[in-house]
Parts: structure tokens; C-alpha cells; sequence
């Protein structure tokens, strides 16, 4: 059985009219004539070349790792004093960011203490880029243009290279991902059925736009064309719409879902990445050495996946381009 297999059910004395890709008006809503309703399909379509995409890894002993689309495995050094615990990418720039933590000589687990370190990949190996204590949360990063979002303790900032960025958001998110067309998610705050809120960052009105329901999730990863992928609680695989549920052909008609057409049926994803190539990576819910099984989308229609041979196990994952 196919962890991420899905397949289109449409309701009873519905019907649907699939409409031709618009690259110009994916997130509009259509009418047709009659019963019929049109559905668009935002590009969702093709096959993610494997040639083109690699995987950043960290598993739960906190190996760091790469995963190539051909199955390459290869370990990287990292600087023993620190254990990775999070792994994400700039999605324009290829840059690779670490969340790391300072072992406790003094102490068994080596996950407890506060200090905190943001780690970026260099042609020369690992830099130590932002340094923490913490009393608080523990800090979760997200890869941006030309530098990093680091989030702790209700405060988002935003370090690295052209202006820097605090502001107070007064949640501790769990999730931070911007897409490659430069779109920023937030995934955090108050809890749904299906996870917790989602939030996308408005440029032009400069303001944080919370998804209405049923957009929740527990992880999201920013894609290339303003929406983003997101795994909700029940380890469903959904897209959002930049403004909401209901424009997307694994959707209803209706923003608020009460129409919904399609939807997953078998379900065991933990987390996703996705890839300024298009290529879209998972954690599923399957426990392999080291962690939950790490997955690829061979096609982003059907949702076919497969996992590399041999399979390897991670706790956290970051898209990159080769």
C-alpha cells in the first residue's frame, strides 16, 4: 500500500468538470453551465524530475545527511559539540540552514540545556551564523531569501543578508517555510481539528493573513507557485491556496469545504518538503532506522511516492536543488 496514495471520490450527484490549466488565474474560482462546476487543477500536474533534487536530512541520533532523487546517501561532519535538531533551506539561494543544540557535558540526555545555535552551510563547511540562550520555547527556523527566520518565545526575526526583521507574533510557531516565489507561512497558534492555524504574510497590505477553516496543519512547506503543502494532523497531504481551501482540484468548489470532492483516503505523512525544482519530499508515518521513512513524490497528480532503496529514517527535512 502506497503511504501517500490518494484518490478523487467525488459525492453522489456531484459533477465535476476539471478545467483546462490557466497560468494566468489558478486560484480564481469558475462556473460552468448547468450543473456542472469547474475545478482547477493551480498546476498540479507532471512528474518531479529526480535528476534535479536533494534532500537535507537530520535523523534522530542527529546525523545529518543528503538524499539525492537517484538514492545517494551521504553522511556529512558536523561539529560534535552540537546536536542538529532541524534542518531547512532558502529556497532561492540553495542555502542550508541548521537549528542545533549545545551538548551537555554534565548531563545523560544530550537534548537538555538552552543554548541554541543557527548553523549555515559555506564552501568551507559550517558556519555558527546566530548564537541563543533560551528560557523559554525551543526555537524553530525557516530558510529566506538571502538569510534565515528564527522564531522563539512569540518573537520572529529574520537574520542574514539585506534588512533585518523582529517582530512580536505572540505564538511560538511550530513551522516556518517560504516559497521560492517569495511567499512566507507561519504555521502556529491557536489549535484545529486538523492541527493549528496557518498564516501567510500579506506584501502589499503588510500584514500576517490567517487561512480561514478548515486550513490547519502541522507542517507546511512553501512552493514555487504561491501555495503551499501541508500535512494536517490525521497525517493528511493537502495543498493550500494562497487565500484559503476550495480552488484546488484535491478540493470543493467551496472555500469553507462543505462541498469537498476530493479527498484523501489512506493517510500516513508526518511532515513535507518541497523544492524550488517542484520536487515534493515526506516523512511518513512508517518507522525506518532513525526515524520515519523519507519518501519522494514521483507524481504529483495520483500522489504516487516511492521511498529510496536502501530506506532511510529522519526526523527532519529540508527540499534542496542539486
Amino acid at each position: 500500500m502506497n503511504p501517500l496514495d490518494t484518490k478523487a471520490v467525488p459525492r453522489q450527484r456531484d459533477v465535476v468538470r476539471v478545467a483546462a490549466h490557466d497560468h494566468g488565474h489558478a486560484h480564481d474560482h469558475g462556473h460552468a453551465n448547468g450543473s456542472d462546476m469547474t475545478k482547477l487543477s493551480a498546476e498540479l500536474h507532471g512528474r518531479p524530475d529526480p535528476a534535479t533534487t536533494l534532500l537535507y536530512a537530520i535523523d534522530a541520533e542527529g546525523g545529518l545527511f543528503t538524499l539525492a532523487g537517484s538514492g545517494r546517501h551521504d553522511m556529512l561532519d558536523f561539529d560534535p559539540d552540537w546536536l542538529p535538531m532541524q534542518v531547512s533551506v532558502s529556497a532561492r539561494e540553495n542555502d542550508v540552514w541548521i537549528l542545533a543544540k549545545l551538548r551537555s557535558p554534565l548531563a545523560t540526555d544530550p537534548t537538555t540545556g538552552s543554548e541554541f545555535g543557527v548553523w549555515r552551510r559555506s564552501a568551507q563547511g559550517w558556519d555558527l551564523f546566530h548564537r541563543m540562550t533560551l528560557t523559554g520555547s525551543r526555537p524553530v527556523i525557516g530558510g529566506g531569501e538571502g538569510g534565515c527566520w528564527i522564531a522563539s518565545d512569540g518573537v520572529l526575526r529574520r537574520l542574514g543578508d539585506g534588512p533585518s526583521r523582529t517582530e512580536e507574533i505572540g505564538f511560538d510557531p511550530i513551522g516556518i517555510s517560504q516559497g521560492s516565489d517569495g511567499t512566507l507561512w507561519l504555521l502556529g497558534g491557536a489549535k484545529r481539528y486538523g492541527g493549528v492555524e496557518v498564516r501567510r504574510y500579506d506584501d502589499i497590505q503588510e500584514r500576517w493573513f490567517l487561512l480561514p477553516p478548515p486550513a490547519a496543519a502541522i507542517s507546511i512547506a512553501g512552493a514555487s507557485d504561491g501555495s503551499a503543502w501541508s500535512v494536517s494532523n490525521k497525517g493528511e497531504a493537502w495543498r493550500l491556496s494562497r487565500d484559503g481551501a476550495g480552488t484546488f482540484r484535491e478540493c470543493g468548489l467551496d472555500a469553507d469545504c462543505r462541498r469537498c470532492f476530493y479527498k484523501p483516503e489512506r493517510s500516513f505523512v508526518r511532515a513535507v518538503a518541497v523544492g524550488s525544482d517542484g520536487n515534493i519530499w515526506f516523512l511518513s508515518g512508517v518507522m525506518d532506522r532513525n526515524g520515519f521513512q523519507i519518501e519522494r513524490m514521483t507524481d504529483v497528480e495520483t500522489r504516487e511516492s516511492e521511498a529510496p532503496a536502501p530506506s532511510l529514517g529522519a526526523v527532519s527535512i529540508a527540499a534542496a536543488m542539486l
